[in-house]
């Protein structure tokens, strides 16, 4: 058996390994573009070394990796590192791939460990846990809480499990917001640039890159992305973006007018509720808001947090293992 390690822009969209990618937005190669452009906004913080590995001249497992380069952290983006490979392969050939991409991942450890210390993060998986078994920090380890939403069950069950207060707010949204749906279909640059200064307001500066935006735009365009926006008395008054593949749908960024809700004004419920039911009218799976829970959240993310549970009746828990490697001598 051949095995040689390739670009990881080099997996053919139509391939085993390229579908597998493409069930979830994150390791796209939009959204991709998005991360560097949003990591790299002030300097070329991180550098993209993500690879994959042919196998007899098949990609079947892509590794999405990224080196901050004025430290000392392997990442995608700050996120964890995991690996995907195809589901079709015998066992020896699963082993034999993984050892090959463990040895990559080796020597770029050790590359860096040259000139100073190395640390990595990774979601635990059996392979990975056992290969870094000795390399673990388990002061820095810790579990992430994710609200996962079914979307293969009815959409009354959907409505059911939400959150009993929740509904009211929904139902008042549903009379009082006028909801318009930008995606492929309905690509209209100027609802999304309206909701770019209506986030700049909020925010009250700018927080990221016109260029950013720009690429999400391009996601919407191309079937990665949609947006969901809510008018109360014919002023924008909150906005959710999701972010999909071909199985999964993500919460990304969400923004709701802070004096309408200081008026009791409940403006995000009824626009968060309308991104679920669109994502399961386009057949995806799963609907996931994203992290709930987290030793390392600060006090905005725990509110958020907790606004984002009441939509969820899944919580999946993530196991995310530190590893830490000493400066070669």
């Amino acid at each position: 058996m051949k095995i040689e390690k390739i670009e990881y822009s080099d997996i053919p969209v139509d391939s085993k390994l390229g579908k597998k990618i493409a069930e979830r937005y994150l390791y796209l190669k939009e959204n991709i573009e998005y991360e560097e452009a949003y990591c790299n906004r002030e300097t070329e913080w991180y550098k993209n070394i993500s690879f994959a590995l042919n196998l007899n001249g098949e990609p079947v497992l892509a590794v999405p990796l990224t080196w901050l380069k004025d430290g000392t952290d392997f990442s995608f983006y700050s996120r964890p590192i995991e690996y995907l490979i195809v589901d079709n392969l015998k066992e020896e050939e699963r082993i034999e791939v993984i050892n090959y991409y463990l040895q990559v991942f080796d020597r770029f450890i050790d590359e860096v460990r040259l000139a100073r210390p190395a640390r990595f993060t990774f979601y635990a998986d059996s392979v990975l846990n056992n290969h870094f078994f000795n390399n673990i920090d388990r002061e820095f380890s810790f579990y992430n809480l994710e609200g996962i939403i079914d979307l293969e069950i009815d959409e009354s069950l959907i409505l059911r499990n939400i959150r009993k207060s929740y509904r009211s707010l929904i139902n008042w949204g549903k009379r009082e917001i006028r909801t318009v749906l930008v995606d492929d279909q309905n690509p209209d640059e100027q609802i999304f640039n309206d909701v770019r200064e209506f986030h700049i307001r909020v925010a009250g500066r700018e927080t990221r890159t016109k260029e950013t935006w720009d690429k999400q735009f391009e996601m919407i365009k191309n079937k990665q992305a949609y947006l969901v926006v809510g008018y109360f008395q014919e002023i924008i008054s909150s906005a959710a973006l999701i972010l999909y593949g071909s199985k999964e749908a993500y919460y990304g960024v969400a923004i709701n007018d802070r004096q309408m809700m200081g008026d009791n004004k409940p403006l995000g419920h009824h626009t968060v509720y309308y991104a679920i039911a669109h994502a399961k009218s386009l057949g995806l799976k799963r609907f996931n808001m994203g992290t709930i829970s987290s030793p390392v959240m600060n006090e905005k993310e725990q509110q958020i947090a907790t606004f984002k549970k009441g939509f969820v009746s899944n919580l999946e828990s993530r196991l995310i293992i530190s590893c830490k490697f000493a400066q070669k001598e």
